[in-house]
């Protein structure tokens, strides 16, 4: 005798099934991401480009307080001139991705 054959059961297996599939091939697209707006990108731009004038500001007068202070200019200002360097180049970098970037 055979057993009887449970049709909810093979129905739920196979929306289980189905389900799976479907969730898979969503996982499988990439998420696509809107492009910035232009307005975006300046502020973007403008806020750290202000956050990093903010910050050459400080260290020019924190070093002008210190040679006021007697400290040897010349160290200072090497120093200074070094930290301007070295912090210039990934600015402008970021800046020049920014405005020449995927347009």
């Amino acid at each position: 005798m055979s057993r009887p054959v449970d049709i909810d059961k093979i129905r739920g297996q196979l929306a289980e099934q189905r389900r799976q599939v479907d969730a898979d091939a969503n996982a499988a697209k990439p998420v696509e991401v809107a492009p910035l707006s232009e307005w975006t990108r300046y502020s973007t731009t403008k806020l750290v480009m202000g956050a990093y004038l903010v910050v050459v500001g400080a260290v020019v007068i924190l070093i002008m307080a210190e040679a006021w202070r007697g400290s040897d200019f010349d160290k200072l200002f090497g120093s200074a001139m070094e930290l301007l360097k070295v912090a210039i180049i990934p600015v402008v970098t970021f800046v020049i991705g920014h405005y020449y970037g995927k347009k």
